[in-house]
């Protein structure tokens, strides 16, 4: 009998992003000059991601199973947190820009997991620059500059 315990549902909630994300991914079409198409990385990403899900799953526990009514509601909280970040990254995120739809996201999900102040906002304000930079130059990928389409390359 499986016990359900805090890494089980993560693992499952992990597994139903991932088929959420590869739906999506696989509706993008466009062909890039170097002939894959632009949602073969997010597609990949989103394969790991189903993968690490499952392993969780069938990992076993390390802990005693924990009481019932404590995870699932911190796990509704952040189910609603992390709805609340797809919502806002999906308005947001043509007019303010990827790179700080990025901090803003990367920053509310680390104070969620307790993260400590000065290692969030350095991540939060090098890494979605950083991916900007990668898409854009590297894979030829537009991302949207937003509030900062004079600043980025």
């Amino acid at each position: 009998m499986m016990v359900v315990t805090r890494d089980r549902m993560i693992g499952a909630a992990l597994c139903l992003g991932s088929v959420v994300l590869m739906l999506s991914a696989l509706q993008i079409r466009r062909v890039i000059p170097i002939g894959i198409a632009p949602g073969t990385f997010p597609l990949l990403l989103s394969g790991l991601l189903g993968l690490l899900g499952v392993a969780l799953v069938l990992r076993r526990p390390q802990v005693e199973p924990i009481a019932p009514a404590v995870p699932v509601a911190r796990a509704l909280s952040g189910l609603a947190l992390y709805a609340a970040l797809a919502v806002f990254t999906y308005v947001a995120f043509r007019p303010l820009g990827f790179v700080p739809v990025g901090a803003i996201c990367m920053i509310a999900v680390g104070v969620r997991i307790g993260a400590r102040w000065p290692a969030l906002l350095a991540v939060a304000f090098l890494v979605p620059p950083a991916i900007h930079l990668l898409f854009v130059r590297v894979f030829s990928v537009p991302l949207p500059g937003g509030l900062l389409s004079g600043v980025l390359p």
